[in-house]
């Protein structure tokens, strides 16, 4: 008698949900990834508006699907191709027949650098513009950290003007974050009022520690989408990523939309 298992074999690795803990599991889950036409399409698409050759090329992209149709794994796969060694990229392109016109173009925008790409999954107590932008700047805040350490730039002009804004608003105690031991602030300044004063004078080491802080509450910085773009530029800029970009990847958005 014929059965299934003379026909079909299953990956050692198989997931029935692929999602970012698969990846814990496996690391190369996304080597095995199975290319299909919206994929292809999904990539073509995406190589032109980083390339911005012609009017309205540059824009974002919606992936959506019912659940199941392999949207997450594709976020993954892509996040793999922004951020893996080029050999790793090589190596995927080479064993995906349906990829190989879009090889050499994708290859070469990758050549260019390195990307900053930013995951998140989920948008919880995001309802508007204004969250999101906030949502968005914390995510970008801490892959800076994460890839850049020590040297991340946070920006400095849009950066010294928020935290100056945030030291005189009334919401936060001060006081408390002032002798917050996990900070060191009463070690390095001998008075709240004396931290205040270097960060009315714009020191950008005091507003770059305030600004760590911050991050470590999960408090976002920028107050308008202008701020919020101007910031971008100068992130981008300051951190080497001109040639390239930021790439943020956000996996089940649909409940925003």
């Amino acid at each position: 008698m014929t059965t299934y298992s003379e026909y079909i074999e299953l990956s050692p690795h198989y997931e029935s949900v692929v999602d970012r803990e698969s990846e814990t599991r496996y690391p190369d889950l996304w080597q095995e990834y199975i290319v299909h036409e919206d994929m292809v399409q999904a990539l073509e698409k995406i190589c032109r508006s980083i390339r911005n050759q012609q009017k309205d090329d540059r824009r974002s992209f919606w992936i959506h699907g019912a659940y199941g149709t392999g949207k997450s794994y594709a976020g993954i796969v892509l996040k793999h191709l922004f951020e893996d060694s080029i050999q790793a990229i090589e190596f995927f392109f080479e064993r995906k027949s349906k990829l190989s016109s879009l090889s050499k173009d994708f290859l070469s925008i990758r050549k260019r650098g390195n990307f900053l790409v930013v995951w998140e999954t989920g948008c919880t107590g995001v309802r508007n513009g204004l969250q999101l932008m906030f949502k968005m700047e914390v995510k970008i805040r801490e892959q800076l950290r994460a890839v850049f350490g020590e040297r991340a730039y946070y920006g400095k002009t849009s950066l010294i003007q928020a935290v100056q804004e945030k030291m005189n608003d009334p919401l936060f105690n001060w006081e408390n974050i002032f002798r917050d031991p996990s900070y060191g602030l009463t070690e390095d300044y001998d008075s709240l009022d004396d931290l205040r004063e270097q960060v009315s004078q714009g020191s950008l080491n005091e507003c770059t520690r305030l600004a760590r802080i911050f991050l470590d509450k999960g408090i976002a910085l920028m107050n308008s989408v202008d701020m919020f773009e101007a910031w971008l530029e100068e992130v981008i800029e300051g951190n080497g990523l001109s040639e390239t970009g930021i790439v943020f990847i956000w996996d089940e958005f649909t409940e925003f939309v």
